[in-house]
């Protein structure tokens, strides 16, 4: 059994099309930067996940 409704016009009928690819896209480059700032210690105040989501962070870059 086929589908139900009308059936589709053809694609120069169509009155809107697929927009075009755009610009090239770019790149950003690889790597960790090289003049990371210093990160203060985590606060003692801070809730133990929060402390740890903060260091663990610090780790990952």
């Amino acid at each position: 059994m086929g589908t139900h409704g009308p059936i589709p016009k053809r694609s120069e009928e169509r009155r809107r099309r697929n927009k075009d690819e755009g610009p090239e896209l770019s790149k950003a480059p690889a790597g960790a930067p090289v003049d990371l700032p210093e990160l203060p210690e985590p606060d003692e105040l801070w809730h133990p996940i929060a402390r740890d989501w903060y260091l663990s962070l610090r780790e990952s870059g």
